[in-house]
């Protein structure tokens, strides 16, 4: 009996110590940003979601080779310290991951961005605060008796070389490829992503969606998405068109049968968010996503072991379900999708050391299996 009461008294005293732990991160979170976290309303609690119908159509849709090259490094799947995002008056505004102080340029040789925008030398502090391992937002275990001292993101624009911090989100956690994305909509305001995965508390997954005003520099809202437990990989991309912003995430707990694993949407306009959708219900190697600017569609490509699939959501539609861009040879390769004119998209795959680029034309069918060079290469439905 003793027994049992000694165990039942640490069970209580390690939830208390976690529910601690959460509380008072939430509490540094809005602290140093400046406004509450909150959660979404339910039923949109952590782990809800709807997925996609069986009913659903299926995305028509056809990938036009245009060229290959060879690459000695994979410029795709470099870690990503940087994300770009133009607002409504031409402005381009970053959000840099890293420390302040000088930053790494990258070489052109491995910039597959379209635009080989170059991260900025220096990168400035913000309101000259120094972030250091006894400031973190969260807490965490030493390293091999070091202090663990995290990145933060800066958002700004480059000026002559420089990056002109206007707002500042501390500590992204502990996985830092590509915690991090970032949209603005059409009234000029930033919407910025942050995927923080803590490995000194089980790996666990926070989601934060915040917005801001790179003009006034204070942030104005900010929520937690998604709270997940042990976590092997989270991406993230969001995207806006007008007001209308929608936000991507992938989760994957590292175990193959994971019934909570996948690639969820949730989108946010004037009246507030939409439920929760797994768009595709499997782990994922890797994904990319991209908006058409003139019709608000989002598209999704991602790759796995069979080869390369995409789905599609129109404004104001359902999502589809997935279709084959019929290339078996592409398998496991790292994806960037852009959007390009006419409503179709650009896709580069980054495949044993070769970067193949395609036109990904949606809606459409091909006319016959080899149509020749001066037949259209498909009809849109």
């Amino acid at each position: 009996m003793k027994t049992i009461r000694k165990l039942t008294i640490v069970f209580l005293v390690a939830i208390i110590a976690a529910c601690s732990t959460a509380d008072s991160e939430r509490a540094r979170t809005e602290k140093l940003l400046g406004v509450k976290v909150r959660d979404l309303s339910t039923p949109q609690a952590f782990g809800d979601f709807d997925d996609v119908s069986n009913n659903a159509p299926i995305f028509n849709v056809a990938a036009e080779f245009v060229s290959d090259v060879k690459a000695d490094e994979d410029p795709i799947s470099a870690e990503r310290s940087s994300v770009y995002a133009t607002g409504p008056d031409g402005t381009v505004w970053e959000a840099y991951c890293g420390k302040a102080g000088a930053a790494p340029v990258v070489p052109p040789d491995v910039d597959f961005r379209p635009d080989r925008l170059t991260r900025p030398t220096y990168v400035e502090s913000y309101n000259g605060f120094d972030s250091t391992p006894e400031n973190t937002r969260q807490n965490y275990d030493t390293h091999h008796g070091y202090s663990f001292s995290p990145l933060d993101i800066y958002i700004g624009k480059r000026e002559n070389g420089r990056l002109a911090t206007k707002l500042f989100f501390r500590d992204v956690g502990s996985h830092t490829t590509a915690p991090h994305y970032m949209a603005v909509d059409s009234s000029g305001d930033v919407h910025l992503a942050v995927a923080d995965v803590n490995t000194s508390e089980n790996n666990n997954l926070d989601l934060y969606w915040v917005d801001g005003s790179p003009l006034s520099g204070k942030w104005s809202a900010a929520w937690l998405i998604d709270h997940r437990g042990f976590t092997s990989i989270a991406q993230v991309w969001n995207g806006a068109w007008g007001e209308r912003v929608h936000l991507l995430w992938s989760w994957d707990s590292g175990e193959e049968k994971s019934p909570a694993i996948g690639l969820f949407h949730i989108e946010k306009d004037a009246s507030g968010f939409s439920r929760k959708i797994r768009i595709i219900p499997r782990n994922v190697s890797d994904w990319s996503a991209a908006i058409d600017p003139n019709s608000g569609r989002v598209l999704v490509a991602y790759s796995t072991e069979d080869g390369i699939f995409m789905i599609s959501k129109n404004e104001d539609g359902i999502w589809t379900r997935p279709s084959s861009i019929d290339q078996p040879g592409l398998r496991n390769a790292h994806l960037h999708l852009e959007p390009t004119s006419n409503g179709n998209f650009a896709l580069n795959v980054s495949n044993n050391s070769t970067v193949s680029t395609w036109t990904v034309h949606p809606d459409c069918k091909r006319s016959n299996i080899n149509p020749l060079s001066t037949e259209p290469f498909c009809t849109h439905d």
